[in-house]
């Protein structure tokens, strides 16, 4: 399928017809390849599909190393991850003090207190360790 310039649309007809989706997925959401098979494959996949031209695929392959997992598998990236439960006890935190119907003045006043009593709870475990 191509649009009005001639140029290869990705869409239902490839997404769906096709194993591209599925494949690109496989190279894409992964961290068990390295760069170079990530490379490889991309490139395999879109000669395949003759996709090789397609502008919105050239662009993102451009910055891949923003979001290819590939390109960041030598990171330390412990910081910025979250677990369920980590995220789960920061919504109690915040539901403690929190009220939908609190002004912005009520709502700084309550989080204050909750962050002093975090803090509190800190030094008393730092001090009886």
């Amino acid at each position: 399928m191509t649009d009005y310039d001639g140029r290869t649309v990705l869409g239902p007809v490839v997404c769906n017809t096709t194993d591209f989706k599925k494949e690109l997925a496989e190279i894409v959401w992964t961290d068990s390849i390295t760069r170079v098979e990530f490379e490889e494959r991309w490139h395999s996949i879109l000669s395949h599909y003759g996709l090789s031209d397609h502008v919105w695929l050239s662009d993102i392959y451009n910055i891949r190393q923003d979001w290819i997992p590939a390109y960041y598998l030598e990171e330390n990236l412990s910081g910025l991850m979250r677990t369920t439960s980590r995220s789960e006890s920061e919504n109690h935190f915040f539901n403690q003090f929190c009220n939908p119907k609190s002004t912005l003045v009520e709502f700084f006043s309550h989080f204050e207190t909750a962050i002093e009593a975090q803090r509190y709870e800190h030094r008393k475990n730092d001090h009886e360790s």
